[in-house]
């Protein structure tokens, strides 16, 4: 009987041992499947942290020219203002010239049509 029980105990230890190296290696080779996958999510998380910085990079020069043409467009703005106060200036000026001349001639010309009504109209001059 103990022969049998030996036996037995060596039977049930064979095959507890095989188990263990079963369930041993089905958890070495999960063990590696989960480490490959957390390898690549590593690697993808890596590569959208990369893209993401070049956004933001791509966004801050984006902001540096936006800012850099919007103070060019300022100082065109200032100088066509200054260039349009000049010509405003200029016009004004122009305008006054212009009525003078034609008050000017607008005068001759009732003078002109005046004398041979009234050749006295002017005396003496």
């Amino acid at each position: 009987m103990e022969r049998k029980i030996d036996k037995l105990s060596e039977s049930v230890d064979a095959k507890i041992d095989k188990l263990s190296e079963e369930v041993n290696q089905k958890v070495d080779k999960l063990g590696e499947e989960v480490n490959q996958k957390i390898d690549k999510l590593d690697n993808k998380v890596d590569n959208l942290s990369e893209e993401v910085h070049d956004l933001k990079l791509s966004v801050t020069k984006l902001e540096e020219s936006t800012n850099t043409k919007f103070t060019q467009l300022s100082g065109d703005v200032k100088a066509v203002e200054k260039e349009v106060s000049g010509l405003d200036k200029r016009i004004e000026n122009q305008e006054f010239i212009n009525r003078a001349i034609t008050v000017a001639l607008a005068s001759a010309f009732f003078v002109s049509v005046l004398i041979p009504f009234f050749p006295n109209f002017l005396g003496n001059v």
